[in-house]
This record gives structure tokens, C-alpha cells and sequence, in this order.
């Protein structure tokens, strides 16, 4: 075949040989292009089916013009020898790409986006893919993911007969790929039960899985042990087998993975969204889901995406190995010695300052070590200017030295520049601003060293406006490069000398987050106890929505529950503080996230008239929302509520993006 020209195709090498065919490099000698030639494989002879199957993925690709689906150009026949004529690619498929391990979370979101938006593009046009995996995307050198191989394609018309022909029989006489395809395969096509677009997303939900992990969700060395593993088992939390999985993609994936259909995402536009949403954020260095751990298990809990079926922005519950009844939790005592590393007192500030600071330990007075005393103090107690108290976990630390008597090492600062030098802080106050945007201009182009460099004189000017600023630039430095224990230490010096400051919400935010990417037993009630103070301390703060949020999340995993004055009945924790972001903070991002979850409560709790609300309220402020929340309001009105009148009032503004716009249009008819 090399060196043959097939048509106006001159073949130069071999590709590569999979299950159904062979692919060649070639030059268009009419376009003088490259591109790749797909040829069925001819011994043995293909089946009838096989040849459908491959003239299928031409006419189904070629109906789709997106930049995560591989472009089709032509489809001709060669010698009795069907072949495809397509765009070449160079890079790596998915599955040659994990063979190394686990992708990095910010190119895991960058490609989780682009592949959730070719599908999205595919279930546009009524087209189903139904062998999402691994092997079928391919990952260009450009760094675009593009969705390979349309063969078991259908359109979503089909009947449920043709829907299950085709993976039937690539379980049956495919050598080699058989398994491959099962472990990715939904519960219901495994069932041979009719499918839609849900399918497709629980199967990126398991690609994603392992993207995120390295490892395959479902395992085992039959075909059996697989189907059993995908109808009635869980696999790890992918925190258990990645710390670095942010608890927002641990959400995305979790709820992709519901066993129930109705349960999952219902578009792959809403699940895009949220990949973005996570990816954006975590851009930005401060993600609305940062990397959430769990308590370490022996082996994984059972039902840990119990609550992430139909959740769109609120974390699925990653369940602890025992649930937590109680609204408050119970402080527990630890022993943790003081850690004096050869003078390393950055270590000793973040390790003791903050375990102590919520688990109410009292350190005895030969404990204290100078070096961490000042933030220690002051995450201890509050401040004077400070009215509200701090969350009940905090507990002051008797025997504690005055701040004054001697200073933490600051992030910003070597123990011999704790103390600020007025030959070197001088006039820093007057140019303090130009100083911090030269600082932030080096730390745009990574040059993260000078700009430390530039930091630390700034930080350490009490007297300068722009010194809170400077210090968690210092703190993000620090998270860029690889040592959180620095960057941890760097905000809790922000909260102690800088109480007051716009920005200590961002660093007390922050400092949860790393508290959720250790190795603590108790991270999760520490992070929960600093985004409570940041929703109450700093409720004007643009961080305080974000942390209730945040804090609802972790509310939701540990199951806890308070007694509601507005309901009279106990509720879960989470649906007082979804509430709270949605009528104290309308206008905030997280108030769309926080009312979608909101009516799924009420409805959990049968309360579907605040149910109905909630969603009707997410639909007028949100108008280009992509959760069908005018839908949901309506259906809840017509069903349960019995309320005709006011569902076809809902139904009247479902907008024409919805995929159930038809639908209202029918219920207004």
C-alpha cells in the first residue's frame, strides 16, 4: 500500500492498525495536504455489519463541524476496499497519554471542557456516540482534544433495538477491544436498554475518572466482574488515589457516575459549564472547588457520590466512613508536637499555628514557642477592631506570649526582616502602589523570585495601604510554586497583622483551602469552621457567597443537620447556608449554583412549593442558565402542585436553548 496512489492519494507510511482498520498517512496531490486514509481490514473479510458500521462513522462525523471531532473529507472505494479519507492528526490518543499516570488537573479541565463541548455539538444534532473512551480521543500536539471514531454512532430517533445492535456486538467479536469497551460502557446500555445523551456522559464521566486518577473506574478480569462493578458498585473517591483532584471536579464526576440516568447531568452543555466554571477559578488561583480530601480509608466508602445525583454546582458527598448526625462538630484532641527543624520556624507556623487554632488543644506554656506566637494569637482571638466572634471551634490558647514579645517568621520575611527596618521601609509607603504593580507585573511573567524580591519590603510596611495586597501575592507565589506550608504561612501572618484588611477574607479562604489538600484527620472541619468565619466575619466581602458555598459543600459530606426557625424542622445545615447565599448575595455567581441546589432540597424535603420558587427564581435572575430551571418549576407547579395556571406561566419562559423548549411549547399549546 506505501507508495501507492489510491485515487489522488499518494500513501507515505503507516499510521497505525486498530481493531477495525488501518490507517495510512497520504498527500492530497489535488490540495497538496496531508491528510489520513482509513481502510477497513480485509482478512479476514469484513461482516456486512462492519462495513456499515464504517461508512456509518463517515456519514456521521462528516455531519458534524466541531473542533473536537475529527473532520471528515471523503469517503471512496479503492479495489473493493471501502475507505475514509480524514483529517491527520498528530499527537497521542487519550489512553497511549495515561499509560504515564494521571493528567494535571489544569490540562485535565482545559481537555475535560473541549471534550464535553464536542459532545454537546454531537447531541446537538441528535448524534450518540455510545463508545466514549480512552482509546477514541485523541489529544493533538496543539493540545485539542478530538473525539475519534462515530462507528457505533446512532441518532437518538433510533429504536431501542438498533440502539443496543451495535455494542452487542462489539462485546461479542471484537478480540482485544471487548473489555476495553465494557469497563466504559452506562448501566443501561450494559442492561441493552434504550439510550440517550446520558449515556454518552457517563461514559466521559469514567474517562474523566481516569484522567483524573490514572487507574480504570471499573476493573475486572471478566466480563461479568465489569458489568457487576458498573450496575452495583463504586469505585474509590479519586481524592483517595489523587490528593491534587480539586472537590469540584470530585463533584462533576461523581454525579456523571450516578448509576441512575436521572440522577446525572441531563446535557453535556451544563456538564461543560462546570468543568469551565472549575477550570476558570482554578486559573485564576482561587477555585470556586479546591482540591477536596477525605479522611483516609482502609478501603472506599460506600455511596460516596450519593448526593451528587442531580446537583449541578454543589459537591456530591464523599462520604466519610461514619456519617455526622450533628450540626456542630465535636473538637477533638490531638497531640501534635512542636516541630523545630533546624530553625525552620515556616514549618513549625503552619503546622501548629493552625491545627491548634480549631481543635481547641491547650498548649502548655513550655509548648509555646516564640517564633509562632503572633499567629497563633491572632487566629486564636479576635481582634479588637473586630465585633463578631469567631466560629465556636476557635478557642483562645492560654499561656500564650503577647504578640509583641516576639514575631512570627512571616512568609515575607527571614526571621532577621521580621521586625520592618526603617532604612529599608522608608518612602516604600509613598510608592508602595507602583512597587506592588511592578511586583505583580513580574509575577504575570513567572518571575516569581524578583517579585518576592519586590514583596517583602512592601509587606513588611505596616503603615503602607498596599502591604495586605502584597502579602497574599507573597502567599500565591508560594501556592505557584509548589510549597503550601510557606503560602500557608504567609496568610495566617495576613490575618494577624492585617485583621481589618479587604483581603484577609481571600487569605482566610485560601488557608482552607490548603487545610483541605492536607493530610490532617480533621481538615474538613477546620476548612468548614474558616469558611464559616469568612461568611460571617466578612460578610461584605466578594469572598463570603463563595465561602458559604464552600461551606455548604462540606456540610452536605458530613451530613449534618440544624433545626430551621423559618421550616420549624430539622433540615440539612446545607440548605440554611444555599439559602443565605441566595437572598443575601442575588447578584453573586454563586447565588445560581446555590438556588439550583436549594429546590433540590426542598424538594428532598417535599416542600415543593419553595421548591417551584427556588428554581423560578433561578430562572428570572439567570436568564441564560443552562439547568432548565424554568422547566424544572414548571413541571413541579403542573405535577405537584396541581397549579396549571401558574406552570404555564413558567413554561412561557423556557428559553429556546433549553432542550425541553418543544416541550413547553406543547404545554402552552
Amino acid at each position: 500500500m506505501i507508495g501507492q496512489t489510491i485515487h489522488h492519494y499518494r500513501v507515505t507510511e503507516l499510521v497505525g492498525s486498530g481493531g477495525m482498520g488501518v490507517v495510512y498517512k497520504a498527500q492530497d496531490l489535488k490540495l497538496s495536504r496531508m491528510v489520513a486514509l482509513k481502510f477497513l481490514h480485509m482478512n479476514p473479510a469484513p461482516t456486512p455489519t462492519a462495513i456499515d458500521r464504517f461508512l456509518r462513522e463517515a456519514r456521521t462525523a462528516s455531519s458534524l463541524n466541531h473542533p473536537g471531532i475529527c473532520t471528515i473529507y471523503e469517503v471512496n472505494e479503492h479495489d473493493g476496499r471501502p475507505f475514509i479519507v480524514m483529517e491527520l492528526l498528530e499527537g497521542q490518543t487519550l489512553s497511549q497519554v495515561l499509560t504515564a499516570g494521571p493528567l494535571e488537573v489544569s490540562l485535565l479541565l482545559r481537555l475535560g471542557v473541549q471534550i464535553a463541548d464536542a459532545l454537546d455539538a454531537a447531541h446537538g444534532r441528535g448524534i450518540l456516540h455510545r463508545d466514549i473512551k480512552p482509546a477514541n480521543i485523541f489529544l493533538t500536539s496543539r493540545g485539542q482534544a478530538k473525539i475519534l471514531d462515530f462507528g457505533l454512532a446512532k441518532s437518538s430517533l433510533a429504536r431501542t433495538s438498533e440502539l443496543t445492535l451495535a455494542p452487542t456486538e462489539v462485546l461479542t467479536t471484537v478480540a482485544g477491544m471487548a473489555m476495553g469497551t465494557i469497563a466504559y460502557m452506562s448501566p443501561e446500555q450494559a442492561c441493552g436498554q434504550e439510550l440517550d445523551a446520558r449515556s454518552d456522559l457517563f461514559s466521559f464521566g469514567v474517562v474523566l475518572y481516569e484522567m483524573a486518577t490514572g487507574r480504570q473506574t471499573f476493573q475486572g478480569s471478566t466480563v461479568a466482574v465489569v458489568f457487576d462493578a458498573i450496575l452495583n458498585r463504586q469505585p474509590p473517591a479519586p481524592i483517595e488515589l489523587n490528593a491534587t483532584v480539586p472537590v469540584g471536579l470530585e463533584r462533576i464526576i461523581g454525579r456523571s457516575l450516578e448509576k441512575d440516568r436521572e440522577c446525572r447531568y441531563q446535557s453535556a452543555a451544563v456538564m461543560r459549564d462546570e468543568l469551565d466554571a472549575v477550570w476558570r477559578e482554578r486559573s485564576h488561583h482561587s477555585t470556586f472547588s479546591m482540591p477536596f480530601a477525605t479522611t483516609p480509608h482502609t478501603s472506599p466508602a460506600p455511596g460516596w457520590q450519593s448526593l451528587s445525583g442531580r446537583m449541578s454546582t454543589p459537591p456530591p458527598s464523599w462520604q466519610s466512613a461514619s456519617g455526622v448526625s450533628t450540626a456542630s462538630p465535636t473538637t477533638a484532641t490531638r497531640t501534635t508536637p512542636a516541630l523545630m527543624i533546624g530553625g525552620a520556624v515556616l514549618v513549625g507556623a503552619a503546622l501548629i499555628a493552625v491545627p491548634m487554632l480549631f481543635l481547641g488543644r491547650t498548649i502548655p506554656p513550655s509548648e509555646a514557642k516564640a517564633p509562632v506566637t503572633e499567629a497563633v494569637a491572632s487566629f486564636a482571638t479576635p481582634p479588637p477592631a473586630e465585633t463578631t466572634s469567631a466560629p465556636a471551634s476557635a478557642v483562645a490558647i492560654p499561656g500564650a506570649p503577647q504578640p509583641a514579645a516576639a514575631r512570627a517568621r512571616s512568609a515575607a520575611a527571614t526571621p532577621a526582616e521580621t521586625m520592618p527596618n526603617p532604612d529599608r521601609t522608608s518612602g516604600v509607603d509613598a510608592g508602595g502602589e507602583a512597587a506592588l504593580r511592578a511586583a505583580r507585573a513580574k509575577f504575570e511573567a513567572r518571575l516569581y523570585d524578583q517579585a518576592l524580591t519586590d514583596l517583602k519590603p512592601i509587606a513588611l510596611n505596616a503603615v503602607s495601604a498596599s502591604a495586605p495586597e502584597a502579602q497574599l501575592l507573597i502567599g500565591t507565589i508560594y501556592e505557584r510554586q509548589g510549597s503550601p506550608d510557606d503560602a500557608l504561612a504567609a496568610y495566617i501572618e495576613l490575618k494577624s497583622r492585617y485583621p481589618s484588611s479587604a483581603v484577609t477574607a481571600d487569605a482566610m479562604l485560601r488557608t482552607a483551602d490548603l487545610t483541605l489538600r492536607s493530610k490532617r484527620n480533621d481538615r474538613e472541619v477546620v476548612a468548614r469552621a474558616l469558611y464559616d468565619e469568612v461568611g460571617t466575619k466578612y460578610p461584605k466581602s466578594s469572598r463570603a457567597a463563595e465561602a458559604l458555598v464552600r461551606r455548604a459543600a462540606l456540610e452536605e459530606r458530613a451530613k449534618l443537620r440544624v433545626f430551621d426557625a423559618t421550616l420549624h424542622t430539622s433540615v440539612p445545615a446545607a440548605l440554611v447556608s444555599y439559602r443565605t447565599v441566595a437572598t443575601d448575595y442575588p447578584k453573586s455567581t454563586f447565588a445560581e449554583p446555590a438556588l439550583d441546589r436549594l429546590g433540590e432540597l426542598y424538594s428532598d424535603l417535599r416542600r415543593y412549593d419553595l421548591a417551584a420558587q427556588a428554581f423560578e427564581d433561578l430562572a428570572r435572575r439567570f436568564p441564560s442558565n443552562h439547568r432548565d430551571a424554568a422547566w424544572r418549576a414548571g413541571k413541579l407547579y403542573e405535577d405537584k402542585l396541581k397549579d396549571k395556571t401558574r406552570a404555564r406561566d413558567v413554561y412561557a419562559t423556557v428559553p429556546t436553548s433549553s432542550s425541553h423548549y418543544s416541550d413547553a411549547q406543547k404545554k402552552l399549546r
